[in-house]
This record gives structure tokens, C-alpha cells and sequence, in this order.
């Protein structure tokens, strides 16, 4: 293939240890200075896609800043995996400038010349500095704008959600979006608000007072080979389907075949029997996660897992925030059993992670709620049925939430998840479910879309297999950062994929404009709860940071079997209810509880500290979390920082799976270098929540100490009580604060 060198940068502009992203020959490119010379890596890390020339640079090694995957910087080689070294391209100085050798891609078929034709577009006369507005060119829509440095077009859709450009505005050179304030640079197309966009700039002229652009003709190369249109995933998913891989767990698991010698797909694939390869602090070991639909198990269950968590791992059991239960420090001999174990008492770990439906969630007081209008758990149940074992709902293009809630108010996290079933009462009087669709906490969150229709419980099962086909079928499938459902949603529109679920169904659904209310004040799961059935209440008992040890574990499905119904739930807050419990036993329960280290009065800053896995024990993870979530709870509470509904969420990746954006007080990990130290750190978010209204938080400070969190907590806390209002929030407060506020 023909190359081009191409100037990137000047090399006294690079500090050492440093790296930044370039653009060459229509690549994004990682530009690094290690400590032997200058280096080029392909920009987009191989694991979830995260900017390398953002990353930290120690040495020769190239860290990515989003899940802390580690490169050699000379020879591309991951640190971290096994897998392919990512691609290098040579550097050179020459002249002062420093050069990059890239493929040139104008080489291919006719000349540059002859592939590129100039067509007119408008009048200069009526183009003032200032004015942005939309030209067509060969058909295609252009935006064109009139700076005080010349004339800028750029393609005119927003690579964001869409937006027309050319109905923008124009800040010098910078254009802005009109839907979401995207900003761009309108000479270079690079994005100023989220460096992952940019836009194809067009070479523009002026003859005899016209404006004329050149459009670059695309070449007819041959149609691309499967793989290069799908994702490295999307490859070795349609080699072996993850249902398969049992046989060789089995196989594995009878030879004790180290992790080292399994194959990387196989590790992957086992995910869809819910085992987790661990190899950051704990190589050799495997999470089990497990499934509780409708967030209910029976005490028996809780007991046969904690004597798991006993027997086969490490002796602790963690409570997730999507409801699932997590045995940590499993060996690889110990997964058939630990499957056995489960099937036993009716629970399963299938299809827990990877490319699936993960656990299917109700609110955690359904069927108790004296304001709910329906028990959804059953509902739960029978979608996790519907999907466990089905090949087409197990090969989806990504992970996909599903929550239903029995109140009218909606709480439990409902908009942000991929499908939301809010309970609602219809225009006959009878209750079905308002519709949310796209909603996600990862590294790119979004509130969900509300669709104008009512479903029926019945319609339940049928409408959800029906939206996972339209996302198993239109899906994308090439670029693992943008394949979440709201992508598909975002490129159709949702009335197209509302059209696109009725297909499949059959038939279209009820109409049902009005949206779901506003949430109301904010729910806490820990404490006494009064039951709709008669002098029955439920208890939330606080799981601090969502661990516990087996043998706490074990003595609350005791209790819930002695003094209730023998059933515990499951939060999104990481702790867990136990309902059923008459009132005369209340005190014995208390008691009982503290008897196992337990509380269902903790003070405020305990009660409202949520934290993920973190480094310990995950993958991806960048930082520690709960460890530092126990330091950070004693510092505040040696300060006295009052977190009355407070809630503070912190995650160790951008992944958030501790749900920071929706927080108060968001935390979401990071590294940062301080002289020849790299540190952990967390951006701070401030003003999420949902309480009044789903918000996520703005970025107040970015990578942050761990060591300074406290500081930079108390002061918020306390700027907080100082200044605010006399209904306000802790979250509204810090939202009006933080207005135009750029981190």
C-alpha cells in the first residue's frame, strides 16, 4: 500500500510522558512522547474504543484513560490481554515539524484530482460574517458558514444525534449544534464538546463572487470483508455462540486448566453462564453473578448462597445495583458445581453478562406497596424465562436492562434503562404500562424516550420480544463504544422504532400520550417500610458498600424465614428488604440484625455510600472503589459532614456501574499523574438524582485525589447548607450552581 507522511505536530510542543490525539490521512491517531522517542499508535484502545492520546504515559507505556488498558508504546503490545499489538505507524522530525506515516488513501483508483468536482453553492453577497446556513451540493446537504477567516463548509448533519448545522449559529470559527450546543470547529471538524465526533470538512473557493465547494468523490473499492464491518467481538460471537462454550467449562474445569491457557473468546464466552474471568488482582479466579428476577429470592436461595460464597469462594457475598447477587474468588474446577448449586434451589447465573438481557428488575416493594397498581414480579420472571436459553435474545448487539415498576411514580432508576415499564392507570380504568425506551447509565448516559403508547400486562412478554428484535436486527454491530440501544434509537428516531416494534407485533398498540409523572421525593430502602397487608412491615437492613460476609448473608435468610415470609429483596442502593414481618416482632428483628454486625438505622453518611466492585475484583475497573468508599465514610464521619439524603455513588470506571450519574454527589474513577507518581483519582459530578426529576450530574472538578475527596466533599456539603434554599435540594442547588459551569 502507498503512504504519505503527513505533519502532526511540532515536537517542542509535546512534554515528556505526554500523549495527544492527531488527525493524519483521515486517521485519529494516538501521538505519544515516551521515554524512548515519539511514537504513534492507533487511537482507539481495542477494548471499548476509550482515546489513547488522552491516556497517561509512564515510561515507554501508554495507559487508556477509560478502563486502564496498558500498551507498550514501541512495539503496540497490550500490557493488560492477550491480543494483537495495536497498530503503529513510524514518526520522524524533519524541518522542525514532527511526521507521521500513514496510508494514502487518495492513491487508491483515479487521481485526487479527477475523483473531486467544484459545485456552486451560493452568492458571497449573501453571506455576512456570522451567518450559518444549509447549501445543497450533489444532493447532499452542506453546512455553510461564513466566518471573519474566510468561508467553512462541513457535512451538515451532527455526528451526535443529527441536528442540522446549517441551522446553527457561529461563535468565530466555531459552529454550534441548535439541538444539543454541540460545538465544532468549522475548519478543522474536530468536536470541542466530546473529542469521540468530528465532521468531514469540504475545501471551499470564491470565483466571480460565488461560492464554490469541492466534494471528494468517494472510490468503488470492493465491497469490505465481513470482519472489517463487524467488531472484534461480533467475530468469534458468530464463530461459537456463548450458549456453546458449556462443554468446554466442562472440559476446562475437569483439567484445571489454568487462565493463561484458555482462550481469550472461550473466557468471554463463559459469561454467558455468568462466570467472570478476573485477572487484574485475583488472576486465576472467576465472579459468579447471578440472577434475581423481580429482585425476590426465597431465604433458601440466600442460604444456598452463601454456603457457595463459603465453600467455593472467598466467603463474601456482594448485592449489585441491578439486583443481582455476586460470589466472588471462585476457581475454575469449582464453576460446574457452583451451576449445580444454583439449578438446585431454582436460581441461575445464565446470561448474566456479555451481549444479553441482564437481570429483569421490579421495585423492590412490589406486591407491598400500598401505592402501587400492580405487582410486577411475576412479570419479571416470566421475561427472564422468555430469554434464559433462547439463542436469538443470548446474540444481542449489546447488553440490554430491563425494569418494571408497579407505581405510577418513576422510581427505581425507570429512565435509564433500555426498557421501562411504568405502571399507569388507562382510559378504561384498567392499569397497563407507559412505555421508556433507550435510556443507559454507561460511558455515554442518556435519559430514555417516552413512547406515547399504554401496554397491557398481557402485552408485557410480546412487546419486549418485539423490541429485542428490532435491536437484534437494525442494530449496529461494528464499534463496541456505540452500539447501545439509544444509538439505534438515536439514528432511526423514536417514532420509527415505535413503527419498527409494530411491525413485529403484528398490529399497533394503544395510543397513550400523556407522559409519566414527574418522580416525587426521594425513595430510601433502608428502615421500616408499613406494608399494605394488614400490621405487616418490611424491613431495608443496610449492606454497607453492598458486601457482606457469608455468614451475614446466611443469618438474614434466617431471619426472614423465622420472623417473615421467607423472601428477601433486593435494591438498587446495594442493600436488601426483608418483608413480611409482623409488628409485634420489629424489636426482635432489630436485635437479631445487630446480633450479625447489621442496622436498619445507619447514620447518614453509611446509608447513603454506594459503591461498584472496583479494582479488587473487576476488569476494566481503573481504580479501587470500595475500600476508598470505607475511608471516605470515616473521614466524613470524623468531620461530621451531615449527608441527609445525600447520596454519594462511586464507580471506578466510566462504565458507572455504581449509577454515579443519577447521584448527588457522582464519582467516577480515573488516574492522574502528580510529578513521577500516577495516583488514582475520581471526577466529581454534582446535581444527579431523582428525586423531582431525573438529572444526571454536571462535572464540577475533573480527577480529583482520592486523597482530597474528603475536602472537596465537606466543602460542597457544607456550601450547600450555608446558601440554599429553603425547599431546596441538595441536587437542585449544585444544578443552578453549576450553570455553564465547564470542568
Amino acid at each position: 500500500m502507498k503512504t504519505q507522511w503527513v505533519s502532526v505536530a511540532k515536537p517542542a510542543e509535546m512534554l515528556p510522558e505526554t500523549a495527544r490525539v492527531v488527525r493524519a490521512g483521515g486517521l485519529d491517531i494516538a501521538l505519544v512522547r515516551a521515554t524512548g522517542g515519539f511514537f504513534a499508535l492507533d487511537n482507539a484502545c481495542p477494548h471499548s474504543g476509550g482515546p489513547l492520546g488522552e491516556g497517561l504515559v509512564s515510561g515507554n507505556t501508554l495507559t487508556c484513560p477509560l478502563h486502564g488498558w496498558q500498551f507498550d508504546c514501541g512495539s503496540g503490545r497490550c500490557l493488560t490481554e492477550k491480543r494483537s499489538p495495536q497498530r503503529r505507524y513510524a514518526t520522524k522530525i524533519d524541518q522542525g515539524l514532527l511526521w507521521v506515516e500513514v496510508p494514502d488513501t487518495s492513491a487508491a483508483g483515479q487521481p485526487d484530482s479527477e475523483r473531486a468536482e467544484w459545485i456552486q453553492a451560493a452568492r458571497l453577497s449573501e453571506l455576512e460574517p456570522g451567518t450559518v446556513r444549509t447549501v445543497r451540493a450533489a444532493g447532499s446537504p452542506v453546512a455553510l458558514v461564513s466566518t471573519s477567516e474566510g468561508l467553512c463548509a462541513v457535512e451538515n448533519a451532527c455526528p451526535h444525534q443529527g441536528g442540522p448545522l446549517g441551522d446553527g449559529s457561529a461563535e468565530g470559527t466555531t459552529l454550534v449544534c441548535p439541538w444539543h450546543g454541540y460545538k465544532f470547529d468549522c475548519k478543522s471538524g474536530e468536536c470541542l464538546t466530546d473529542a469521540r465526533y468530528r465532521l468531514r470538512p469540504m475545501e471551499t473557493r470564491i470565483e466571480h463572487g460565488k461560492v464554490w465547494l469541492r466534494l471528494r468523490q468517494a472510490s468503488s473499492p470492493a465491497q469490505p470483508s465481513v470482519d472489517r464491518e463487524r467488531s472484534a467481538v461480533e467475530v468469534w460471537k458468530s464463530a461459537k455462540h456463548g450458549i456453546d462454550v458449556w462443554s468446554d467449562v466442562l472440559r476446562y474445569a475437569g483439567a484445571a486448566t489454568p487462565m493463561a491457557k484458555i482462550e481469550e473468546a472461550d473466557l468471554e464466552r463463559m459469561k454467558w453462564y455468568g462466570y467472570f474471568y478476573r485477572k487484574n488482582n485475583d488472576n486465576d479466579h472467576y465472579m459468579c453473578r447471578v440472577r434475581i428476577p423481580g429482585c425476590e429470592m426465597t431465604a433458601r436461595q440466600a442460604r444456598a448462597l452463601a454456603f457457595v460464597a463459603y465453600e467455593s469462594g472467598y466467603s463474601i457475598v456482594d448485592v449489585t445495583t441491578r439486583g443481582n447477587i455476586q460470589i466472588q474468588g471462585l476457581t475454575v474446577d469449582k464453576l460446574p458445581g457452583v451451576r449445580a448449586a444454583l439449578e438446585r434451589v431454582g436460581l441461575t447465573s445464565r446470561q448474566s453478562g456479555h451481549d444479553n438481557v441482564r437481570n429483569v428488575t421490579s421495585h423492590p416493594y412490589s406486591g407491598i406497596d400500598p401505592e402501587e397498581l400492580i405487582d410486577t414480579r411475576d412479570l419479571a420472571r416470566r421475561i427472564q424465562e422468555m430469554v434464559i436459553g433462547d439463542r436469538e435474545f443470548s446474540d444481542l448487539p449489546r447488553k440490554f436492562n430491563v425494569a418494571l415498576s408497579g407505581r405510577s411514580d418513576p422510581q427505581a432508576h425507570a429512565w435509564t434503562q433500555d426498557i421501562s415499564y411504568v405502571a399507569a392507570w388507562g382510559p378504561n380504568g384498567k392499569v397497563g404500562f407507559q412505555l421508556l425506551i433507550g435510556g443507559s447509565q454507561g460511558q455515554s448516559p442518556h435519559l430514555a424516550w417516552h413512547i406515547p403508547v399504554l401496554v397491557g400486562p398481557e402485552q408485557v412478554l410480546e412487546v419486549t420480544s418485539a423490541i429485542l428484535r428490532v435491536f437484534r436486527e437494525l442494530g449496529y454491530r461494528h464499534n463496541r463504544h456505540q452500539v447501545r440501544f439509544r444509538y439505534l434509537i438515536e439514528r432511526l428516531g423514536p417514532d420509527q422504532v415505535l413503527v419498527e416494534i409494530e411491525k413485529r407485533l403484528g398490529r399497533g398498540l394503544e395510543v397513550f400520550p400523556k407522559p409519566p409523572p414527574r418522580p416525587g421525593p426521594g425513595e430510601n430502602f433502608v428502615g421500616w417500610f408499613k406494608q399494605k397487608q394488614r400490621d405487616l412491615w418490611a424491613v431495608g437492613v443496610c449492606v454497607a458498600v453492598g458486601r457482606l460476609t457469608w455468614d451475614q448473608f446466611e443469618g438474614l435468610a434466617i431471619i426472614a424465614q423465622q420472623y417473615g415470609w421467607g423472601t428477601l429483596r433486593t435494591t438498587c442502593d446495594q442493600n436488601l428488604v426483608i418483608p413480611g414481618i409482623p409488628a409485634a416482632a420489629r424489636q426482635t428483628v432489630g436485635y437479631a440484625l445487630a446480633r450479625h454486625g447489621l442496622t436498619f438505622e445507619p447514620d447518614p453518611v453509611l446509608r447513603n455510600m454506594v459503591a461498584c466492585t472496583g479494582k479488587q475484583f473487576c476488569n476494566i475497573a481503573v481504580t479501587e472503589t470500595k475500600g476508598y468508599a470505607y475511608q471516605l465514610i470515616e473521614s466524613l464521619r470524623r468531620r461530621n459532614v451531615l449527608l441527609y439524603g445525600i447520596h454519594i455513588h462511586m464507580s471506578g470506571c466510566p462504565s458507572s456501574c455504581a449509577l454515579s450519574y443519577t447521584a448527588d454527589i457522582g464519582l467516577k474513577g480515573g488516574k492522574i499523574r502528580r510529578g513521577l507518581r500516577v495516583l488514582d483519582a475520581f471526577d466529581v459530578y454534582l446535581g444527579g438524582g431523582l428525586a423531582g426529576g431525573v438529572q444526571m450530574g454536571t462535572l464540577y472538578k475533573k480527577l480529583v485525589p482520592v486523597d482530597q475527596l474528603p475536602n472537596l466533599i465537606e466543602g460542597v456539603v457544607r456550601d450547600f447548607y450555608a446558601h440554599r434554599g429553603e425547599t431546596e435540594t441538595f441536587s437542585a442547588y449544585w444544578r443552578n450552581k453549576l450553570q455553564g459551569h465547564r470542568a
